[in-house]
């Protein structure tokens, strides 16, 4: 069961398990509350005088993630889900709702990509492994766009996708399967997310 968020590499993704004959269903996680509970959070975490320095970075986010979508949406994602595998929505990864649905497919594996950090009721749920999918090369970067910061970094033999066994931490799992992407004269940022979506895309299904 692959459990994600909507977008052009989540769709990848379950384009290259589909094609290997490793992918059930698809749960979609819309993802707005689990946003909005993110922003809260760090508002309120944050001092006064931080407070316009992190506006100004949760707008450049969002930019960039908007133009990374569009590149990949139009290089190398389809535009929708495959349509031979069963899709569901949820609100929230961690809902009951989500749990029920989940455990009523019984999977042996459960695979994350850009879905909310699971809580234990998700994680114990696949009968062998829930695998995540980290764009970046832990533990050196973790959270999100980790190879946007690599590459800023020109830390350029860190910029690659891990494959984790996931536990109740932030990127902390143990690691599966790590690699780097191949990086050549011309790349650029958009070029090399790419890149790295790619990569995942093949050591997900080695690591199955």
């Amino acid at each position: 069961v692959l459990l994600c968020r909507n977008s052009a590499g989540a769709r990848y993704i379950a384009q290259r398990l589909v094609s290997a004959d490793c992918l059930y269903a698809i749960v979609v996680e819309s993802g707005k509350v689990a946003r909005k509970q993110k922003i809260r959070r760090e508002i309120r975490n944050a001092r006064w005088y931080q407070i316009a320095k992190l506006f100004a970075d949760i707008l450049a986010v969002l930019l960039y993630s908007m133009i990374c979508e569009r590149y990949l949406a139009s290089t190398i994602s389809p535009h929708s889900f495959p349509a031979t595998v069963p899709l569901q929505g949820v609100e929230n990864a961690n809902s009951d709702e989500c749990v029920t649905l989940i455990s009523s497919l019984d999977p042996d594996v459960i695979i994350v990509y850009g879905a909310s950090i699971l809580k234990t009721n998700v994680l114990k749920i696949a009968r062998s492994f829930t695998l995540n999918i980290h764009g970046g090369i832990v533990p050196a970067y973790r959270n999100v766009h980790s190879d946007f910061w690599a590459f800023m970094n020109e830390d350029y033999n860190r910029i690659g996708t891990s494959i984790m066994h996931l536990d109740s931490g932030i990127d902390t799992g143990e690691i599966a399967l790590q690699r780097s992407v191949n990086i050549v004269p011309g790349d650029h940022i958009l070029s090399v997310r790419r890149k790295n979506l790619e990569l995942a895309g093949n050591l997900i299904l080695e690591a199955i």
